[in-house]
C-alpha cells in the first residue's frame, strides 16, 4: 500500500517513511514500548525524532477526544449600582448563579466545536447541577467527582459584583474543591487512556502539582498536551516546577506572552529560528514569539492571541526552524458587549480543530493551509462569543462559525 504522508510527517517524519503494518501516522500518538520506539526511530532522521513524529496504533476511524483536567466554579453574580467600597454595605438589584471556571468553559467550547470533551475535576455534594449542565452541552462528566474529604471544601466560587451603571466588575475567587489535596483527585492511570484521548488541555486554576502530573503522564503516553496557563505560573513555577518539554502547544494572550517570556529569561536558549512574513505592526509581538520559541516553552507550536488584532501561530518545521503566520481577527456583525470567557472559547475551538486534523490524513504540503483554516475557525468563534452576553451561553456552534466564515468570504 502507498505511504500516506500525514500531518505527523510535516512535524518530523522522513518524506518517504512508511508506517509498519497496523500502525497509522498521526498528528500525535503513543509508543507502545520503549523497544518499539527505538526500532521505529531508526527510520527517522535523528534531528526530527519527537512526539509529533510518532506512530499511533489507534485507528483513525474511531476519533479520539480531549481530556480536560481543570477548574469548574459556581459563578455568583450580584448586580449592584456601583462596586462596593471599603466599609460600605449595599443591596444587590439582582442575583444569578451560573456555571464557570476555565476548565468548564473550555470543555463546553470543545463540545460545541464538534469535538469530544471529557472533563475531570472535583465538586461538592451540593453541586450536582453543574454535572447536568456540562452533560447537557455534550461534555463527558464521568471524571467529574464529588469531593469526599473531611474538610468540607465547597465547590469553587467566583463572587462577582457587576455595576448596573458602568458594567465594571469586581471578582473574588474561592478555589474550593479545585484546590483539593492530591489524594482526592481521580487517578490518572485509570482514566487517561491513549486510545480514548488524543489531546489533553490544561490551564492553571487547579494546583500546579496536578497540572504538572497530568502533563507528564500525557507525555509518557504520547498524548498531545495543550497548555493555556492562565493565570500565569509564578516565577518559581516557570523556572523550577513546570516541565516545558511535556508541553506540545502553548496558548497565551499577548500580555501573558510577555510576562511568561520575562519570567523564563533564566532558561537556556536554543538557536531555533522563526521564519515569517514581515508584519510591521506586529514586530514586537513577533519578537516575543521568537523569544518563547528560543526559550523552549513548547515542543511543537505556540499561539498568541491578540484580541481585536487576531492571533499569531508558530509551529516547528524541523529541529531548529519554525514557521509563523498571522491570522487577522474575524469581522464582527455586532458590537463587542462581553469578553468574559472569550479566550476559553478560542482555545476550545482550536483544540477541536486539532482533533479533526489528527483524524484526517493530511498531506504534508497542505499542513500550513489547514492550520491557517483552524486559526480562522477559532478566531471567528471568539468573535461571535464577544457579541453576546454570558459566558458558555455565548459560545457559538460550529455551524454558526462556518456560516459566518462563508459570509465573510462572499
Amino acid at each position: 500500500a502507498p505511504c500516506s504522508q500525514t500531518l505527523a510527517g510535516q512535524a518530523g517524519l522522513a518524506p518517504n517513511f512508511c508506517a509498519p503494518p497496523a500502525y497509522t501516522l498521526g498528528f500525535s500518538g503513543f509508543w507502545t514500548s520503549k523497544a518499539e520506539r527505538h526500532e521505529i526511530s531508526q527510520h527517522l532522521p535523528v534531528e526530527f525524532i519527537g512526539r509529533q513524529g510518532t506512530i499511533s496504533k489507534t485507528s483513525m476511524d474511531a476519533r479520539r477526544g480531549c481530556f480536560i483536567r481543570s477548574s469548574v466554579n459556581v459563578d455568583q453574580y450580584f448586580t449592584v449600582e456601583n462596586i462596593v467600597r471599603s466599609g460600605e454595605t449595599i443591596s444587590s438589584w439582582g442575583f444569578a448563579e451560573r456555571i464557570g471556571g476555565k476548565g468548564a468553559n473550555a470543555a463546553v467550547a470543545v463540545s460545541k466545536a464538534g469535538g469530544h470533551a471529557y472533563f475531570s475535576g472535583l465538586i461538592d455534594n451540593q453541586s450536582g447541577w453543574l454535572k447536568e449542565i456540562l452533560s447537557g452541552f455534550g461534555v463527558d462528566v464521568d471524571g467529574l467527582k464529588i469531593y469526599d474529604g473531611s474538610s468540607k471544601l465547597p465547590t469553587g466560587r467566583a463572587i462577582i459584583q457587576v455595576s448596573h451603571e458602568t458594567g465594571e466588575n469586581a471578582i473574588i475567587l474561592v478555589p474550593g474543591t479545585n484546590h483539593a489535596p492530591p489524594q482526592f483527585w481521580p487517578e490518572l492511570e485509570s482514566i487517561l487512556i491513549p486510545t480514548k484521548y488524543s489531546h489533553v488541555l490544561l490551564q492553571n486554576e487547579i494546583p500546579m502539582a496536578q497540572t504538572v502530573l497530568t502533563s507528564k503522564t500525557a507525555h509518557s503516553l504520547g498524548i498531545t498536551t495543550i497548555f493555556n496557563p492562565s493565570p500565569l505560573p509564578s516565577l518559581d513555577e516557570v523556572k523550577e516546577v513546570v516541565d516545558w518539554s511535556c508541553i506540545d502547544w502553548l496558548v497565551v494572550n499577548e500580555e501573558e506572552a510577555r510576562m511568561l517570556r520575562d519570567r523564563a529569561t533564566t532558561r537556556n536558549r536554543t538557536n531555533d529560528q522563526l521564519e515569517h512574513d514581515q508584519i510591521t505592526e506586529l514586530d514586537q509581538e513577533l519578537e516575543v514569539l521568537q523569544d518563547l520559541i528560543s526559550l523552549s516553552l513548547a515542543t511543537f507550536s505556540i499561539v498568541i492571541t491578540l484580541g481585536s488584532r487576531g492571533s499569531l501561530l508558530a509551529f516547528r518545521r524541523n529541529s531548529s526552524l519554525w514557521t509563523g503566520f498571522h491570522t487577522p481577527a474575524s469581522p464582527g456583525n455586532r458590537p463587542v458587549v462581553n469578553t468574559t470567557g472569550a479566550g476559553d472559547c478560542f482555545t476550545g475551538f482550536l483544540v477541536a480543530e486539532l482533533i479533526r486534523l489528527e483524524t484526517d490524513q493530511i498531506p504534508r504540503d497542505h499542513l500550513l493551509e489547514k492550520l491557517k483554516q483552524s486559526m480562522q475557525v477559532a478566531n471567528q468563534a471568539a468573535r461571535l462569543c464577544v457579541e453576546t452576553h454570558g459566558t458558555i451561553d455565548s459560545y457559538p456552534s460550529l455551524e454558526e462559525v462556518k456560516t459566518h466564515l462563508l459570509s465573510n468570504k462572499s
